[in-house]
């Protein structure tokens, strides 16, 4: 009965990032980790992101009616820095607290610490052996609106893929800010857990909805420092 409870609610865990529906969803193209071009980022300007203004968002959905059952969070960004080169983002790498998990949309606290203990157990993100998880920027190419490709990797439980999604970027006064949205598959970091469609209703749908708030400044005393 346990199980069921937590397979209810485990439809958060389904990763870090941004807003899951059905099927149609199309996940991010993933493949081999990319080498990072280390020339480029020795000419650019260093900024250190702000942790207190930055965050991943998630959410997980599970079943397979039109209608699903969804979850929603956050987890924190411990640490990181963005490059920039002619007011143009060339690298980057941040480190992803995976400890910090939330979870927006469980009311009863007794549901809410199963839901999060079982996102940190082995059947997802395995915490105890694997506590952060990273991004790293390999490249952000200009598209014509004014939005970049971005092209980087992503490594969470050990495993490390390419991912590649659209993304805002824009200067500020102080530094850069930095916007995503984007669909990743965890089976593809080896999150299997309830991921077969046979398991019907009870599907954690292995699509996940990743969003990406960063904010990145020239380095200044305080920045990072969260309330």
């Amino acid at each position: 009965m346990k199980k069921r409870i937590l397979s209810a609610c485990a439809t958060g865990l389904l990763l870090t990032f941004w807003a899951c529906g059905g099927s149609d969803k199309q996940t991010v193209e993933t493949g081999e980790a990319k080498a990072v071009d280390t020339a480029a980022v020795a000419a650019a300007r260093e900024l250190t992101i702000d942790t207190a203004a930055s965050r991943v968002l998630w959410e997980g959905s599970e079943g397979l009616a039109k209608i699903l059952t969804s979850h929603t969070g956050s987890f924190n960004i411990q640490s990181g820095s963005l490059s920039v080169k002619d007011s143009q983002l060339v690298a980057g790498k941040f480190v992803i607290d995976i400890n910090s998990i939330q979870n927006f949309d469980i009311k009863r606290l007794d549901k809410k610490a199963d839901f999060i203990g079982h996102m940190k157990s082995a059947d997802f993100f395995e915490s105890a052996k694997f506590p952060t998880a990273t991004f790293e920027l390999v490249s952000a190419e200009k598209l014509p609106s004014d939005s970049v490709r971005v092209t980087g990797n992503l490594t969470m439980k050990g495993v490390t893929k390419s991912v590649v999604f659209p993304a805002k970027v824009a200067m500020t006064g102080d530094g850069l800010s930095a916007n995503a949205k984007f669909y990743i598959n965890r089976k593809d970091w080896g999150m299997n857990w309830h991921s077969e469609a046979s398991l019907g209703d009870e599907l954690i749908r292995p699509e996940v909805g990743v969003e990406l708030k960063i904010a990145a400044k020239w380095w200044a005393w305080g920045v990072g420092r969260r309330a």
